[in-house]
């Protein structure tokens, strides 16, 4: 069969390439190749010529439906653009995974939130015991400090020199004193971490609890997902420090919220994701905050995913999923 060229013009095009299919023999038992040269010209032939075996091409049935899809060789900066947002989305994997972990030992380990209240009183309780003790030793160390003293300053009185071991033993409860009450401040700083641990859990055990009525009931919720790769990226801002990263954190929490179509599902202090679509039109996000090996700053990495049908899959790739790609950096990046 000879080669055929079709120019793809509006209509024409068309035209031309369905009436070349319907001439196609139903009964020919060999593939039938479709590919396009550099100026945009389509070919049909039953033979693949070798220059565009390794290029980008289509293998069509006998008759004219589509059997195979040959994508043309990737160049280096596709690799690197693949590489790279594998990579981001590995590491956004784990910290899906990390969540989902954290957040199913809270559930389990406590009920209500007056568990927590109860074990964070626990805590403190057995710290304030052990800080009690401590005390009571200071004491028991004064009182010896004292009559240390009071004999080193018989000796001084009597003109008579100081034994080493009595200096020695007064330097060693000096010593014990000022480890005791450095005991007591860290323990005091001790309750301070008890207490802020216990209040973000309480504060996680409530957002959880509400989360989980809200999709319950179908309710809506800010949401983000997953994809990355270089900084000139649509999907990706860059923060140099942990300010700069908590403030961009924020917003782009608040772009999520205000784009994906589906409820938020995971949520913490380095993701936040909404639920897989469940319809053609619907649009998951997922926001990952990475920290970036190389320096005291990380990587913000917006990824989305449409329906996993065929309409769902053009939806993806339509001009308004493509705007709100566009959209994140400078929303982003905005100033306050």
């Amino acid at each position: 069969m000879a080669i055929t060229a079709i120019l793809e013009l509006p209509v024409r095009g068309i035209l031309l390439a369905s009436l070349l299919l319907t001439q196609v023999p139903t009964t020919t038992a060999g593939a039938l190749y479709r590919w396009v040269d550099q100026d945009g010209k389509v070919y049909y032939s039953d033979q693949l010529p070798p220059s565009e075996a390794a290029q980008g091409h289509q293998e069509l049935r006998p008759d004219g439906i589509e059997k195979r899809v040959v994508s043309p060789p990737k160049s280096r900066e596709e690799h690197l653009r693949e590489q790279e947002t594998e990579r981001l989305r590995s590491e956004q994997q784990r910290l899906i995974e990390k969540q989902q972990a954290e957040d199913r030992l809270l559930l389990e380990a406590f009920r209500t939130e007056d568990d927590i209240l109860l074990t964070r009183d626990g805590k403190l309780a057995a710290v304030d015991a052990a800080t009690m003790v401590t005390q009571s030793n200071l004491q028991r160390q004064k009182r010896q400090l004292t009559e240390l003293q009071s004999e080193a300053a018989g000796y001084e009185r009597r003109g008579q020199d100081i034994p080493s071991t009595l200096r020695e033993h007064i330097m060693e409860i000096e010593r014990s004193i000022a480890a005791s009450y450095e005991s007591i401040v860290r323990r005091e700083q001790e309750k301070d971490r008890i207490r802020q641990a216990f209040d973000t859990d309480l504060g996680r055990f409530r957002a959880l609890k509400r989360l989980a009525a809200a999709v319950g009931a179908g309710a809506k919720e800010p949401p983000p997902q997953r994809r990355q790769t270089f900084a000139d990226l649509d999907n990706v801002v860059l923060c140099d420090n942990p300010s700069a990263c908590q403030a961009l954190w924020a917003r782009a929490k608040e772009f999520v919220g205000q784009r994906a179509t589906t409820p938020l599902q995971l949520f913490g202090p380095n993701i936040h994701m909404t639920a897989l679509p469940k319809a053609d039109q619907d649009l998951s996000l997922t926001l990952s905050l990475i920290a970036n090996p190389d320096n005291q700053g990380g990587v913000l990495f917006l990824d989305l995913q449409c329906h996993r049908t065929a309409i769902g899959k053009q939806f993806c790739s339509s001009p308004a999923v493509g705007k709100i790609l566009k959209d994140f950096k400078p929303f982003v990046q905005q100033p306050q």
